[in-house]
């Protein structure tokens, strides 16, 4: 249940995630540059015991629409292949958490995995006043 408080916050209260699904969360290169990976950590803290581990990648390659035109297409890959596809491949059954659209894309062309906003988890996990 969300509650206005007199200090500007609110309270919520978010479920576990059943079973044993472990999370990869990957940043999209501008949440790394302006350090909101913090942020993101903070907000993946409030679903009780949810297991997550960010994936230690630079850029996934698309940059925007970089990746989408013919010439770069094999650098895009190229520099996917460096961390993120590897992490992607070592964890299949993880669910992954990626906030950038082109990130996404990425993802889901060269692995055929969906991603989620972290928006659209915290709204799958949030206690409602009906539950």
């Amino acid at each position: 249940m969300l509650e206005n408080q007199s200090s500007g916050h609110f309270n919520a209260r978010f479920s576990p995630i059943s079973g044993n699904t472990k999370v990869l969360v990957h940043g999209h290169c501008h949440q790394k540059a302006v350090g909101a990976m913090k942020s993101m950590r903070k907000a993946l803290r409030l679903i009780p015991d949810l297991p997550f581990k960010f994936i230690e990648a630079s850029c996934c390659g698309m940059a925007g629409s970089f990746g989408l035109e013919a010439e770069h297409a094999e650098q895009s890959k190229q520099m996917a292949e460096q961390g993120l596809l590897p992490a992607l491949d070592a964890d299949k059954d993880a669910l992954l958490v990626c906030n950038g659209f082109s990130c996404a894309h990425q993802i889901y062309a060269l692995r055929n995995r969906k991603a989620v906003h972290l928006a659209t988890l915290l709204a799958r996990q949030l206690v409602t006043s009906s539950q």
